[in-house]
C-alpha cells in the first residue's frame, strides 16, 4: 500500500488495515471534492484489481464532513458509492456532524 499512497495528491490520504481501508479527501468545492475523491478511488481500484483483490461494493460507503447541501457523487469504477451519515471504521463510529454522539451511544450500549 505504500506505493499506492505515493500516487495520491497532497489533499488525499489512505489508511488501510487488514481488509478495511479508508480514503480521506479534502477540497474547497464540491466539484474539486468529486474529482479528488474519484481520482483517489481510481488509484485504489487500479491497485486492488492489479493485486486480485475484490472490493465489496455493497459495503463501500462515504461520509461527507462538510456543509455542502447536495453532496458529492463519488464512484468506484462505474458504480456510485452510497453516502452515509454514520461510518464505522475499525470499531469507531464517525458521523457527519463530527460530534462523536453516535460513537459514545454505541460504546455505552456495549458496556450494558
Amino acid at each position: 500500500m505504500k506505493h499506492v499512497q505515493q500516487q495520491y495528491t497532497d489533499n488525499t490520504a489512505i489508511q488501510a488495515y487488514t481488509d478495511d481501508f479508508l480514503i480521506i479527501a479534502a477540497a474547497e468545492s464540491e466539484r474539486k471534492l468529486c474529482t479528488t475523491a474519484s481520482e483517489a478511488l481510481k488509484i485504489s481500484k487500479t491497485w486492488s484489481d492489479h493485486h486480485g483483490l475484490e472490493i465489496s461494493k455493497e459495503k463501500t460507503e462515504f461520509l461527507l464532513l462538510s456543509n455542502l447541501r447536495r453532496g458529492a457523487s463519488i464512484y468506484w469504477g462505474n458504480q456510485r458509492v452510497k453516502r452515509t451519515k454514520i461510518l464505522k471504521y475499525l470499531g469507531v463510529h464517525l458521523d457527519s456532524k463530527n460530534n462523536w454522539t453516535h460513537h459514545m451511544v454505541q460504546q455505552g450500549e456495549k458496556d450494558l
